[in-house]
């Protein structure tokens, strides 16, 4: 059979201690206990405020992760679309900003798969009177007579490498 507990003020009388030290030594530990109980209630907020950040931390991840794809996607896609346009002189600004950036495809490992030779063609085709005889090749901004280093396509560098590049012609 389970022994009954007994309580603090009997543990205290069992001590063999005086009433009034009893009645002392209890009214402390009851004002520490409300201190105590005060504290925990305090900490259960702060928890729960914690949760609130971490929920608050979460979607400001999730919009921050969001927010790069779409800056690496838009840079991907300037970026090619720069390198397409570059052989074009000083008209390759003024297509460059007739893309419309939304019809290009880009696959997920960062290819350009679709949308902007059609749209280059287009353009080319349609702005051939101020392009003259000088309208670049199509390959990626490069002069003609020129061909790309060893493996890599211009429409593959990455904007370091093509700039590299053409800075040696």
């Amino acid at each position: 059979m389970a022994k009954k507990k007994k309580s603090f003020r009997e543990f205290l009388k069992g001590l063999e201690l005086e009433d009034d030290t009893v009645d002392t030594i209890m009214a402390e530990f009851g004002a520490q206990t409300t201190v105590n109980l005060e504290r925990i209630t305090e900490l259960e907020g702060q928890i729960s405020g914690s949760a609130d950040l971490q929920t608050k931390l979460t979607a400001l991840q999730t919009q921050y992760d969001n927010d790069t794809k779409a800056l690496k996607l838009a840079n991907t896609k300037n970026s090619a679309v720069f390198r397409k346009f570059a052989g074009l002189g000083k008209a390759a600004d003024l297509l460059m900003a007739k893309v419309d950036l939304d019809k290009i495809i880009v696959d997920n490992d960062g290819k350009i798969t679709g949308g902007l030779d059609d749209q280059y063609e287009s353009l080319t085709n349609e702005y051939k009177d101020i392009l003259g005889s000088g309208s670049g090749s199509g390959d990626g901004g490069l002069p003609n007579g020129t061909t790309p280093p060893a493996g890599k396509n211009p429409e593959e560098m990455t904007m370091e490498e093509y700039i590299a590049y053409r800075s040696k012609l």
